[in-house]
């Protein structure tokens, strides 16, 4: 008779992620059609810190969209969302590109060093968050940032994202005063720092939800904290290669983050 320790490893892998009670609830979330939003960030040339090279560049937008990412969106079908930062709302050759667009949506996004009041033509990073700015001071940023995006294109936008993340907890009411229908702007299981201080995103929702006392969708950002990635390492090192489909469904949960958004949701 073959005797079988009630605390192998792979029991433990089982009872944690919960496998034995519901495994045809996780192999049927697999095989669920997926809908991909792609959404971006869209600003004037930095480097990974924020830095901004002088003088202002906009390669990115004025060469990488038309060059690298409208032929990908068109090939598989992806109807993108740029969020366009001030700079480069009052930035023209920026701007033809973005007229020139059909299959996709125009939003905005906010970095403050770049939009009156106390509007800095040149500034050397984007380290300032609207969090930390009074009421009075972030509504007028946001409220400045709609109109010169109505004026530019003729049209109010209806998608936003604070830069770096950084809402308030007035800024859902004053997006939803402003005519906005939808926030892009929560990453769920991260706490940030700016400086010292801290922004709390832990235990928000991870999936497109109302959000409460307005009329705006949020839409938070597909992100995981970077430490999660060791997590399923560390419990795959005794698995055999007998538990492949728990080694595929282990490694569904790795994702990242770079400069461009990509936000994946079931269906």
């Amino acid at each position: 008779m073959k005797v079988t320790n009630p605390y192998s490893f792979r029991r433990i892998i089982f009872k944690v992620y919960n496998f034995s009670t519901y495994p045809k609830l996780w192999i049927s979330s697999l095989l669920k059609k997926i809908n991909l939003i792609v959404s971006i960030d869209t600003e004037c040339d930095k480097d990974i810190h924020w830095n901004i090279p002088h003088p202002i560049q906009y390669r990115n937008t004025e060469f990488g969209i038309l060059e690298r990412l409208v032929p990908l969106f068109l090939r598989y079908g992806i109807k993108a969302t740029y969020l366009l930062s001030p700079e480069v709302i009052r930035h023209k050759p920026s701007v033809k590109v973005f007229r020139s667009l059909n299959n996709c949506e125009l939003g905005t996004h906010l970095h403050i060093e770049f939009i009156e009041p106390d509007r800095i033509d040149e500034p050397k990073d984007t380290n300032g968050i609207q969090a930390f700015l009074s009421y009075d001071k972030e509504k007028e940023k946001l409220a400045n940032l709609t109109q010169l995006f109505t004026e530019t294109f003729g049209f109010k936008p209806k998608s936003f994202r604070a830069g770096r993340f950084g809402i308030s907890k007035h800024t859902f009411t004053i997006l939803n005063d402003l005519g906005y229908t939808v926030d892009s702007s929560i990453t769920p299981f991260k706490i940030l720092k700016f400086n010292g201080y801290k922004l709390n995103h832990w235990g928000k929702y991870p999936w497109p939800y109302h959000i409460r006392g307005t009329q705006m969708l949020q839409v938070p950002v597909s992100i995981i904290n970077t430490g999660y990635i060791k997590l399923p390492k560390l419990l795959l090192i005794k698995c055999s290669d007998e538990n492949k489909w728990l080694k595929y469904i282990l490694n569904k949960t790795r994702f990242s983050r770079g400069n461009s958004m990509v936000e994946a949701y079931a269906a």
